[in-house]
């Protein structure tokens, strides 16, 4: 992060870093596209990269980037320095402004950002609202469950995960037909199981569920196996219960072993689940109920799970021997 001196003079006042922000905003912000450059010096796979991540914020976003003509202010793209580093939003004091994508940049520090793999939605959704890009459109749609209006349509709605539809009023699809849709929580507990193999390079499989109780009513959770791949942020393999009233917050995930033998409660009586691999495979075991109902014991489990070697029942179709779709799924009272 590059910042001037007169920048850095007024950015760290005794009235704190957000007053200097307020203050020079919307200066700060590219309000009639974002004119680039992309330098000779970029490799091909910075430069599919650079491109990649302006398609990105362009269908996410109301931001346009276009190429430069003789704009006066401008960001120019590199690749012959060392790490990644540029200015911070635009500078009014300076025409061109670098943005290095060079060799030697730590992958661990991509940690500390969104989702690891991507921006989260509400890191998106943020930045629309920096932008205003809700004036772009004459009318606002109704969005539902934390959704906002597609700034490029003006039609539709920007969905959290979870969650779809014009309005974000339907579950999000899952890859296969074979798994996702709408489970009834109710006085009953309830072991769900599932495994989702991955046998593709070429896309990820997530399976979209959601746990519905009745209105008023809250979810209670043990979570008694998971097996993914292990990695900080779980942003490979794992499985993804939101428990908040907030759907547009990642919610709680896990992917190690040693995450399970846990029980929640959700702030609602609906709960959104993801389970998902873009690596290998993922399983996950977990008992659900209407809070206050009495969960099975957590060393014990239930007896009469269907074992996953035998008959499969899910989504009211019984499955014998071979899984669907690399899914193996059952649930059981």
């Amino acid at each position: 992060m590059l910042m001037s001196e007169d920048k850095i003079r007024r950015y760290f006042t005794s009235r704190g870093k957000r007053q200097a922000l307020i203050q020079d905003y919307p200066d700060t912000i590219w309000q009639n596209g974002v004119p680039f450059v992309l330098d000779s010096s970029l490799s091909s796979a910075a430069r599919n990269g650079v491109l990649n991540a302006i398609h990105f914020w362009y269908k996410e976003t109301c931001i346009n980037f276009i190429p430069r003509t003789n704009e006066r202010h401008y960001l120019t793209f590199i690749g012959n320095d060392y790490g990644c580093w540029s200015t911070v939003g635009k500078d009014g004091y300076e025409g061109k402004q670098v943005v290095s994508i060079g060799a030697g940049l730590n992958p661990n520090y991509q940690q500390g950002m969104g989702q690891m793999k991507e921006p989260t939605f509400l890191d998106v959704a943020i930045l629309n609202k920096h932008y205003r890009c809700e004036q772009k459109c004459r009318y606002l749609v109704d969005c539902l469950n934390g959704g906002y209006t597609n700034p490029r349509t003006c039609t539709t709605c920007k969905c959290p995960s979870g969650f779809s539809g014009t309005y974000c009023e339907r579950i999000e699809p899952s890859y296969s037909r074979h798994c996702g849709g709408e489970i009834t929580v109710d006085g009953t507990t309830r072991r769900f199981e599932m495994s989702v193999t991955q046998n593709s390079i070429t896309s990820d499989k997530k399976c979209i569920y959601h746990l519905k109780a009745p209105q008023g009513r809250r979810i209670a959770i043990n979570l008694l196996k998971v097996n993914g791949r292990c990695l900080e942020g779980c942003w490979q393999d794992g499985v993804e219960f939101k428990m908040t009233t907030d759907y547009r917050l990642t919610g709680f995930r896990f992917c190690c072993p040693e995450t399970t033998r846990r029980r929640f409660v959700s702030e609602t009586n609906l709960v959104p689940l993801i389970v998902y691999t873009s690596s290998r495979r993922i399983e996950v075991a977990f008992e659900y109920s209407i809070e206050n109902q009495r969960l099975f014991d957590l060393e014990s489990g239930n007896p009469n799970v269907i074992d996953s070697d035998n008959e499969h029942i899910f989504n009211n179709v019984v499955y014998h021997g071979n899984s669907r779709d690399g899914i193996i799924a059952a649930i059981s009272d």
